[in-house]
Order: structure tokens, then sequence, then C-alpha cells
């Protein structure tokens, strides 16, 4: 055991049997030269294969990209590579990066877009009006270098910081923080980043090209693997919407340049005619082909014509301010020109928070492949591992990947959790009554007055989770913390910290919300996790069209778009409960549609389970036993 925690770089004291098995797979992957995917449940410690990815790394002169789908997931990572630092005595770096815009020290930048924050940064850098830049670069002579203030903060920092530390840091020194982070992990062997840093194919080659880094030569680790897909289709997606257009008129208008206010306005005329053709007073979303809009743009202008009046108004704006509607109008023009059948053009009416009209128009990517694809074809090895990849083939097929699969056992003991499914309420579409909600409040409330400690609800969705909310507050003798919608990340810490300090209150969150997964309730916080209601995508055009495209590719759409999607939320949601071997907890699938056999087959691979319709008769035994 003792060559073993030293050949895998392990940071603790010894290693337990399931830790044993998925370090060895993880280790024979990387030896071979083979892509792996590894379900591993809460427990297994998955952070640990950054020891047995470093160890390989240093002797095979390579280096290791460790990426999650959020921000909160990047401090457990640098945390072991600390760990791993100490114990081994070694003399080796990482760095700590997530995007661009949530590490600039300019004001107001967060609520950009990304492809806005792009092009503003690339203004301030390219007039010589961003003192963090010149403060980091010293742009005298041929080529650009750090300058003497750079090098320092580099020399005084050779330990691995967590994000919030360096921005801070550099913050303070009037030095760009991502630029120092790039300056650093030039001579770094680990990078803990997020996805896109290296699933976007233009960010990644930027980023690989600015700290000296090669694909071929690169390790990488996603973690919190079943985002891949989502993030992978979003990356390749864009929209615009009847805002859009409106603002880039009013740009248009402001820089005083009226032939390409015209130009707008009849791409907005354009826009207009479509909705009129395709959508009606019952009808909200319609699908559209390249041609429609192509036809209707003709008559605003020709396209090249278009896209350069765009472009130089963009120019112009983002010398004064830093969103550019007139920017994103022209790239979603761009995009629009793509001929793969791998997308689908959906026009859409929806509704404001405040209830106002609105219509979008989305070039929606429907295949992940085209991005996972080429990209693990070129790295040197990739391990994608996640509590909740089964079923395991359906990533792999969407990802378009040979890969090794692994499926590994929950390591607690099972005494310590109760898995109850009970069928007494649902929140299908047809039954969403009043008389239903009641239930489902009276029903959670019997459970979790009756909790010595804290628990958590999760629900489909906000609104289904507000009504019910009205009723179970008035029944529930605890102390409630909701979830908002558009909950900032020092929001959610906050309410986390209180929530963590209280011994007895409820968490009503949704399954989909940054709450339900990737959030670690260490210390046996949670008591209980209560599932209510199955969170199934709404059935709208989007996924009907991804159940036609993966009908076609691999036979199984409802499954694959409709079905495993919702499950995989669920468990997600149920990880939230038992953290570490010690821990107690309940969980309860609240829902009949969690007794059919085909979302209960999903279930019967993780973990015992128990029907009942008295589940708050088995909590109260379950807690007395």
């Amino acid at each position: 055991m003792v060559d073993l925690i030293k050949d895998y770089l392990f940071p603790h004291d010894s290693i337990r049997p399931v830790q044993d098995t998925f370090l060895k797979e993880a280790s024979d992957a990387l030896n071979k030269r083979e892509n792996i995917l590894i379900h591993a449940p809460t427990g297994v410690g998955k952070t640990t294969v950054i020891g047995v990815a470093l160890a390989h790394a240093l002797k095979n002169n390579l280096n290791v990209f460790f990426l999650t789908p959020m921000h909160t997931q990047h401090t457990i990572a640098i945390e072991t590579l600390k760990k791993i630092k100490d114990k081994f005595k070694l003399d080796i770096n990482g760095v700590n990066i997530i995007g661009k815009k949530w590490m600039c020290s300019q004001s107001n930048v967060t609520d950009l877009s990304s492809s806005e924050f792009s092009e503003f940064c690339k203004e301030l850098k390219k007039d010589d009006t961003c003192q963090f830049y010149l403060n980091t670069y010293d742009k005298k002579g041929k080529k650009i270098k750090p300058t003497f203030a750079t090098k320092l903060f580099i020399e005084k920092f050779q330990e691995p910081l967590h994000v919030d530390e360096l921005v801070s840091e550099a913050k303070n020194l009037k030095l760009c923080p991502y630029e120092v982070s790039c300056q650093v992990a030039k001579n770094a062997k680990i990078m803990i980043a997020d996805y896109y840093h290296v699933l976007n194919p233009v960010i990644r080659e930027s980023l690989f090209r600015r700290i000296s880094k090669e694909i071929q030569n690169s390790i990488l680790i996603f973690d919190e693997a079943h985002n891949v897909v989502k993030r992978s289709r979003a990356m390749l997606s864009s929209s615009i919407s009847s805002f859009t257009i409106s603002r880039a008129i009013k740009e248009a208008k402001f820089h005083k340049l009226p032939d390409v206010e015209d130009i707008i306005k009849g791409v907005q005329n354009c826009f207009e005619r479509l909705i009129n053709k395709k959508l009606s007073l019952t009808l909200n979303e319609s699908l559209i082909t390249k041609d429609e809009f192509n036809e209707e743009l003709k008559n605003a202008a020709d396209f090249s014509e278009i896209i350069d009046k765009l472009e130089f108004l963009s120019d112009l704006v983002y010398k004064n301010q830093k969103k550019c509607s007139s920017a994103v109008l022209s790239g979603f023009i761009s995009s629009w020109q793509n001929d793969s059948n791998a997308y689908t053009r959906i026009l859409k009416r929806s509704l404001t928070s405040n209830g106002k009209i609105f219509y979008s128009l989305s070039h929606i990517c429907l295949d992940p492949s085209i991005i996972t694809s080429p990209l693990i074809g070129q790295a040197y090895c990739s391990i994608f591992m996640s509590g909740t990849l089964n079923p395991i083939q359906m990533h792999k097929d969407l990802m378009g990947i040979k890969a090794k699969t692994i499926e590994l056992t929950n390591p607690f003991p099972s005494k310590n959790r109760l898995n109850l499914i009970a069928p007494i309420v649902t929140t299908k579409y047809t039954k969403r009554t009043e008389e239903m909600f009641t239930k489902i409040a009276n029903s959670c409330a019997k459970i979790c007055n009756n909790i010595q400690g804290n628990s958590a609800i999760f629900f489909p969705s906000y609104n289904i989770r507000n009504i019910v909310y009205k009723i179970f507050s008035q029944i529930c003798n605890k102390t409630l913390f909701l979830e908002h919608q558009n909950i900032t990340k020092s929001e959610k810490e906050e309410m986390l910290e209180k929530f963590k300090n209280c011994n007895g209150a409820v968490l009503m969150a949704v399954s989909g919300g940054s709450l339900g997964e990737g959030v670690d309730y260490f210390n046996n916080v949670l008591k209980c996790v209560i599932i209510a209601g199955l969170p199934l995508t709404r059935p709208d055009l989007e996924t009907s069209e991804l159940i036609r495209y993966y009908d076609f590719r691999f036979g199984k759409g409802w499954d694959y778009a409709y079905t495993y999607p919702a499950i995989i939320k669920t468990l997600q949601n149920a990880g939230r409960c038992i953290r570490s071997e010690k821990d107690r907890g309940v969980i309860v699938f609240m829902d009949e549609r969690f007794a059919w056999q085909n979302y209960k087959k999903l279930f019967e691979k993780e973990f015992e389970y128990k029907i009942t319709l008295n589940p708050d008769i088995e909590v109260k035994e379950f807690w007395n036993s």
C-alpha cells in the first residue's frame, strides 16, 4: 500500500478498496494512452486522480488540465494539489484559472455575455486603455514582455493559489489577474480550469499559445463529466432576440450612422415578417430553415454589406461601452450560415420576468461530438469522471469518442442510507392541481418536521417550488431557505453558510439549479433529501429536435434527450446527502413515475431502495433505529 501511495501521489494516509480500483484504472488508462469514462459515486474521492495524472505527467514530460463546469469545484482541486506537494515535497506549481471575465478587474463586466466581454477586452488592449494590462506587460520594443512587477508577483506566489486570492493580490498591485495567471501557467505542471478553456476551440488555441502548452502533450481530466454534453452544445449554439435588434438600432442612432441604422431596421423588418408568417396567437414556437431567414435578409441588404456595417458599428460602440448588441447580431447572422444538419433553428415567443412579450431566433447545436470528438482525438489521454455517468454508453455515444468504461460501486455502508421511492404524488403536467400541490407540501412537511437536522427539497421548476412553498411554509416548523433563480456566487455562499449553521432548516431548491450539484454539504449537514417530482425537460421544439436527432444517430432519442437527463439530475440531488462514510441520511424520490420500470431501472444500478406509501413512517423508523 505504501508503494501505491507513492506511485499514485496519493495525498491521504491510506487507500480504501474502491479508491484502489479507481486509481488503478486511471493509471492503467494513462499508461495505455486510453481514454476512460469512470462512473464513481460520492465517496470514491475522485479528485485524488490528480496525483495519478501528475505522477504520469512528471515521468513523461506532460501537462495536466483538471477541468470543471463550476468555479466552486476548483477549491477542492487546489487543496488536493497543495496536499500532494507538501506530502511528497514536489517542486511543481499549479495554477487556477477561471473565465477571463470573472477575473477581470474592470468594473461592471460580469453582466456581459462572453462574446461581448471578449470584444470589450480586445478593444481596451488595442487602444492601450486598460491600465491593468499595461502594468502587466512591457510593450516597448518588438516583443511584449512581463513587467518587473509581474515577475516579482510570479516569484512571490509559488504555491497554488485559490483564484480569489490571486485576483485580490493582482488587483491590489494593479496587474491583470488573467494575464498573470497565464504567465504562472507557463511553468506550471497542472492547470485547474473551466470546461470552456479546453472545449471551446478558439479559446483553447488562444490559451495554449499564451501558456506554451500543446494539446497532444496534455492529460485532460473532466470532473462532473455528465455536464460535458450540455456544455458542448451550448458553446456551439447562439441566439438573438427582438431586444438585441432594438438595442443595435439605438447604437447606430447614438453614433449618428443613418445608413447602418436603416440596415438594422431592415433586419428588424425581416424578423417581424418571419414572426407574422411562422407564429400565431396560439403557436409560440416554430422551426425555421436557413433559407427562410436568409431570403428575408435579402430585403434588408446584401449579406456582406450587413456584416461589414454591423462590424464597423461594433468597433465604435466598444470604444464607449462594454455591451454591444450590433456585435451579437453580426456574430449570429454569420453563424446562421452553417449548413450542418446537426443544428436546428427555432423562432420563439416568450415572456420576460415582468410579463413583457419578446421574440427570439436560435441556432441550436444538437451534436456535442462536433467539439468533443476532435478534441479527445488530439489529447494525450482523457479521463471523464462523475457520480452520475450512468448510463455510461450514452455519454460515449453523444461525445463520439472511443473510451474504456468503468462503473464503481458506492463505498459507503448501505445501512447508513435509506433510499425510498414514494409514489404518493406527482408533478406530471396533467395532474398539477391545487389538491396535488397541497398533498406534496403535506408529504414533505411530515418528513422534514421529524428530521433532527437539516433537509433539502428539490423541485422540477421554480414555479412548482413557489406554489408548494406557499402551502409548505404554513405547516413546516423549520427555518426555510429558498434558492433564487438568478442567485449570484456571493449570495449562494452566504446562504449556504447560514444554512449549514442551522440545526433544523429546510432548503427549497430546484433540481437543475446551482445548489443541486457541485455543492459539498460536509459534516452531515444534510440529514434528508427529498426529490419532489421528476425534472423532465419541457417538451418544447428543442427537446423534440433532440429526440429526432438522437433517434436518427443512435435509435435512442427518447432515452438520451428526455428520460436519462431527468434521472441524472435527481441522482445529483441525491448525492448531496451522504458525503462521507460516517454520514447518515434519507433520500426520498417522491413521484409516482419513479416507480415506473423505465425510470426505476436506472436506480437499480445505483443503490438499494424501498417503495413505500408511507415515507414519513419509514423515515422515523430509520432515525430511531
